[in-house]
């Protein structure tokens, strides 16, 4: 079955979208697309108070000792943070000072964690987290699971979708939906969950030198794969309605025919005896004609058949008209009597006097005037 060219243009969308849907899902895998993040935290200049501080007994015996008993603050460089930190979607990454890049093997329900993933747990803020930081994370963590499984059940459908094409376009449309729907909505969620955490993260780590902000480019390529995906569902839609919709038809349900033809014949590809016929002098290449409409298909069938009698044996055509009397039949037989090629009838007499001259064409073609 030949393929339309909107077939080829929703199977090269669709693997547009795929490939797009692969650059986010494996963003951080071997240390690769780390630049994909969804929020990247700058540790530069983090400096929090040791977690000892917090003690007044070992503050005041440090001073009566003249030693310093709770630790200095704690930076970036004594906690061994990279200088900024990338959350991706199924893993972490940071790139250190000395240019290394380190990231975390990936995990299916992976979530950003600031007291592990930064260690803001060995320092003094532990457990002073704002109401506004844990609700965002509480958001990010429930809604990482839909993120994160939304790009996954997208690349599946984008990766199925060329697949199932070429056995049906129908069903590739709705994958295709099916998927432009889930991904749209997830990036949606990704962009409105990551800014609300970034805002709550700068909220309560400014003062401490933490700060953070959303990636645009995950975000820019989940809706470049959505659009991807909306052309591909419109290319199958295309394809399968023009592979369904058949022959063009008229409003009569049946095909609109020529009776005469370029020069007066039936186009050769329409009928099949009509190259025959006008190769044998018929009566269907003389005069003007007009294009007049099968009206229906089992009339068409009986015509065509008709015709095609005519060409294979002329004579078992004309006999089947009422007004023309077979020679073989009548010939040296009297009014009434029976031949021994076929019933016994009364001839039909030809009007006019033309017995032997009868004009073939003022009888066959009722459009055509006698000369």
């Amino acid at each position: 079955m030949a393929r339309s060219a909107f077939h080829f243009v929703g199977v090269g969308f669709n693997l547009l979208s795929l490939i797009l849907l692969c650059l986010v899902i494996f963003a951080g895998f071997h240390n690769g697309l780390h630049q994909l993040y969804w929020l990247k935290t700058d540790n530069t200049n983090f400096k929090a108070p040791s977690k000892l501080s917090t003690s007044p007994q070992l503050k005041d015996l440090g001073d009566v000792s003249n030693t310093n008993l709770i630790g200095s603050d704690a930076t970036a460089a004594s906690l061994g943070l990279p200088d900024w930190s990338g959350v991706n979607l199924l893993t972490e990454c940071g790139k250190f000072s000395d240019g290394h890049v380190e990231c975390s093997k990936p995990k299916i329900g992976f979530w950003f964690r600031p007291d592990e993933d930064l260690k803001v747990a060995t320092t003094a803020l532990q457990g002073k987290a704002s109401q506004q930081l844990l609700d965002a994370l509480n958001t990010y963590s429930k809604g990482s699971r839909y993120i994160e499984w939304s790009f996954i059940v997208a690349a599946f459908c984008a990766l199925g979708a060329p697949l199932e094409s070429f056995i049906s376009p129908l069903l590739s449309s709705i994958t295709c939906a099916f998927a432009t729907l889930l991904l749209s909505s997830a990036t949606i969620a990704a962009a409105v969950i990551f800014k609300k955490l970034s805002d709550a993260f700068n909220e309560e780590f400014d003062d401490y030198g933490l700060q953070s902000s959303t990636g645009a480019v995950p975000i820019a390529l989940g809706f470049i794969a959505a659009a991807g995906l909306v052309v591909s569902t419109i290319g199958y839609i295309i394809s399968y309605r023009r592979g369904s919709r058949g022959p063009q038809r008229n409003k009569r349900g049946v095909s609109a025919r020529s009776v005469g033809g370029k020069e007066g014949g039936l186009y050769s590809d329409e009928y099949p005896g009509a190259a025959a016929q006008q190769g044998a002098g018929g009566i269907w290449n003389r005069g003007n004609h007009k294009y007049v409409p099968i009206e229906e298909q089992g009339g068409a069938l009986a015509q065509n058949q008709s015709h095609a009698r005519d060409v294979e044996a002329p004579d078992l055509g004309r006999r089947l008209d009422d007004d023309w009397a077979a020679p073989d039949e009548y010939s040296n037989a009297g009014a009434g009597q029976k031949t021994s090629s076929g019933p016994a009838s009364i001839p039909m007499v030809s009007l006019g006097g033309n017995k032997g001259t009868k004009d073939l064409n003022t009888a066959y073609e009722p459009y055509t005037s006698g000369k």
